[in-house]
């Protein structure tokens, strides 16, 4: 496979001259090549902001408030109330659900729809954008590869497979009209306790996290799809769930920029689009329990004047509790593109979206927000929406390109199904002793799977028994005779683990926990146990899972990926 960073290597011609010669003529070329690419590049963006700045002279105060929106649309249907949201708040983007489809297929038809609602009402096509980022997030389930996900991709470590991965999904999401891919996680998931990263990560090395990362964002980016890095400045340190409360991370400004910012900073010097926001709060870096969303200081003065971030700012979704319980919600929006965010998400289509569209429209009219701050935002997302052929400047409308597939993309898109396999074949990680995975031909197996689809892969035969609960564990008859008992889940429960474990101790069993997702409840357990662990519950990774468990793929040991949390200390 094509090593992805090979930008440019000319061949050398056989010649008498020296290999200093043949370095220098080759350096030149290189410096040649990539000055004229970063010129091209650079002229490119100055016209796209120049057709941009054209563009805002002819917009009403309306059309450019509504650009920094992104909301969801009800149901699998352009109806009614879809087209009197697109009229009435002009939005600049949608993001879709499970609930707006999960056909690549009937999604397209949909988008479509939207697309022309969008041109109709304002002259400008969406940002669309939906949460595929592999493993336990996804939206989409027939007609895009179902890979397994950050942590299984840190596990295999290879930074050519993840921008493969990366380039195809970002090809499939473009057939289904969709620009803009909510991912990727760039947190570092260094608190095995976090309910909500976790597998989301691609790990707990800040190097490991940055380069994966980096790999996904030319990918995703090389195939037109815009990704999105998250959750800045660092989700990965919480033990607590943002959806439902606002979580804090205690530490200070120096050990933020030696660990959680790090992987910011990799794609950031590697052109990614747009990062995405987290709901935190750092009241050792800003004296105050306000999340970084609403922050000026990180959005500001970290991401943009320190850090260098030209590309999009969006705020993670404004209507989940670590916001919406501690301020208005109108507000909170207001406060967060003040203090530097372009797009305002909101994961719904009710009442706040008109609050946050009346309270930015009110602060427009008292100038609250300038005409200056509102301009600089509207012309950020005109310019990646023309530069990425959402938004074609030559028609008078600013209908978008048609998405052409090249040759090379659709030869890639027929090697999904083996880089998939690839991948998740690779990941499959045990922690523990491997001969409890394989013991010997008399030793009786007994397997409660949770996992309904996992359980019908495994073989069926010989010293394997099936059972349907815990309870028949504790129940079972060993006979005095060597047994190891098998338990496997999706969503981990800590009651559920140590009860398994409690009664494999009591019964003189070996315990073997397998794990179809978070594996870090069941890797923080005291005591002699085994774990097998595939970081998703794909298809493909429920197949790859079940070979190990049968005997005929070797999981390999547990290294990249830390289940221990370091004992760095808050400043």
């Amino acid at each position: 496979m094509m090593n992805y960073k090979r930008k440019f290597r000319p061949a050398l011609r056989r010649s008498g001259r020296s290999k200093m010669q043949h370095r220098r003529a080759r350096g030149g070329m290189l410096l040649a090549f990539l000055f004229a690419a970063v010129l091209s590049f650079s002229c490119g963006r100055k016209n796209m902001f120049n057709e941009a700045d054209s563009h805002i002279l002819k917009m009403t105060p309306e059309q450019k408030i509504g650009q920094l929106l992104m909301f969801a649309l009800p149901g699998g249907g352009f109806g009614k109330t879809s087209d009197r949201l697109m009229k009435r708040y002009l939005p600049g983007g949608i993001i879709l659900f499970g609930y707006n489809g999960n056909d690549s297929k009937k999604i397209r038809r949909l988008v479509d729809a939207y697309q022309a609602a969008s041109v109709k009402y304002t002259g400008i096509p969406l940002l669309v954008s939906t949460d595929q980022e592999g493993g336990k997030v996804k939206r989409i389930t027939k007609g895009v590869t179902q890979f397994p996900g950050n942590m299984a991709a840190g596990a295999v470590g290879d930074e050519d497979l993840v921008y493969e991965w990366a380039r195809i999904l970002g090809i499939e999401l473009r057939r289904a009209g969709i620009n803009m891919n909510l991912a990727p996680s760039v947190d570092v998931n260094n608190n095995p306790e976090n309910p909500v990263i976790n597998t989301r990560s691609f790990g707990s090395d800040v190097k490991s996290v940055s380069a994966l990362g980096v790999a996904y964002v030319q990918g995703l980016q090389k195939s037109k799809c815009i990704a999105v890095a998250k959750h800045f400045p660092g989700h990965g340190d919480t033990n607590k769930d943002s959806h439902l409360i606002l979580p804090v991370i205690p530490f200070g400004m120096d050990r933020l920029r030696a660990l959680e910012l790090a992987p910011f900073r990799a794609v950031i010097r590697n052109d990614v689009e747009c990062i995405m926001t987290a709901h935190i709060a750092y009241p050792n870096i800003l004296g105050t329990m306000e999340s970084a969303t609403v922050s000026y200081k990180i959005l500001t003065g970290l991401l943009r004047n320190e850090m260098g971030f030209e590309g999009l700012i969006i705020t993670d979704d404004l209507e989940m509790h670590a916001i919406a319980k501690n301020l208005d919600i109108g507000q909170a929006a207001l406060k967060s593109v003040l203090a530097g965010t372009d797009i305002i998400l909101i994961s719904s289509h009710g009442k706040n979206v008109q609050d946050i569209y009346k309270t930015l429209s009110a602060a427009y009219r008292d100038g609250t927000l300038t005409e200056e701050r509102l301009n600089q935002s509207v012309r950020r997302i005109l310019e990646m929406k023309m530069r990425y052929g959402i938004m074609n400047p030559s028609k008078k409308r600013g209908e978008g390109r048609k998405y052409v597939f090249t040759r090379d993309e659709i030869k890639l898109l027929e090697e999904a199904r083996e880089l998939n396999r690839k991948i998740t074949s690779r990941s499959i990680c045990y922690a523990g002793t491997l001969q409890n995975i394989y013991p010997s031909g008399d030793t009786r197996r007994i397997f409660y799977m949770e996992e309904y689809k996992l359980k019908k892969r495994i073989a069926h035969k010989g010293q394997n028994i099936f059972v349907g609960s815990l309870s028949d564990i504790a129940a079972y008859d060993t006979g005095k005779k060597k047994t190891v008992a098998y338990y496997g889940f999706y969503r981990p429960e800590k009651a559920k683990i140590e009860l398994f474990l409690k009664i494999c101790r009591e019964k003189g069993m070996e315990a073997v926990l397998v794990c179809t997702a978070n594996p870090f409840p069941a890797l923080l357990q005291k005591g002699d146990r085994t774990v097998v662990m595939s970081f998703s519950n794909t298809d493909e990774s429920l197949k790859h899972l079940a070979d190990c468990l049968n005997g005929t793929l070797k999981p390999k040991l547990l290294k990249h990926i830390q289940y221990r949390r370091p004992t760095a200390s808050s400043e």
